[in-house]
């Protein structure tokens, strides 16, 4: 699954007559269709042209935080993390609260360790989505990086709590072992904005 869904998924708001600073109204409705294009190849598994299709989408609609987000999955499942990071964060610039790039660019961020934003972006996850047990538990496993074994511990028995299944994963967090989140795939989604 992927971010997006057509029409309502480009920025914009309403039709104006007239330009926006993301786009005219054509290009915003061109942006939409294209988006959808994106997510039929990127669900076919023709990454090239997806992320063709993304950058089209993009370039025609500069706040489709869709676009910017889907770009960045590809990217990070491609291995090219600087670039993913770089489009996750200009989703985000967009959409403050979009927890999958929060949750993406956090796998990133641990991956680099800047633990410190890493557990700050697995925080905000956390905050907006209550119930999403691999954002407690990767932030456990960095907070105990962080020596911060407290607030470590409570936050994988919360995810054990909301996925009694992590209970293995959470048994062999092991404070003093190289940092590698135990949920590092990046996070997909199918929500549409309406």
């Amino acid at each position: 699954m992927v971010a997006g869904a057509a029409g309502a998924a480009c920025s914009g708001g309403g039709d104006d007559a007239g330009s926006s600073p993301s786009g005219s109204a054509d290009d915003r409705a061109q942006a939409a269709d294209l988006l959808q294009e994106g997510l039929d190849a990127q669900a076919a598994g023709d990454l090239d042209k997806a992320e063709d299709l993304y950058r089209k989408v993009v370039e025609l609609d500069p706040d489709n935080e869709y676009g910017y987000y889907n770009l960045g999955l590809i990217e990070q499942t491609t291995g090219r993390e600087v670039d993913a990071e770089k489009n996750y964060r200009e989703a985000l610039r967009i959409e403050p609260n979009f927890t999958e790039a929060l949750f993406n660019l956090a796998i990133l961020r641990t991956r680099a360790r800047a633990l410190d934003e890493a557990a700050t972006l697995y925080a905000r996850v956390t905050t907006l989505d209550e119930d999403n047990a691999g954002a407690h538990l990767n932030l456990g496993i960095v907070l105990y990086s962080l020596g911060r074994n407290d607030q470590a511990t409570a936050e994988l028995s919360r995810a054990v709590a909301l996925d009694p299944s992590l209970v293995g994963r959470v048994i062999a967090t092991d404070p003093n072992a190289p940092l590698s989140p135990t949920t590092d795939q990046p996070q997909v989604t199918s929500t549409t904005q309406g």
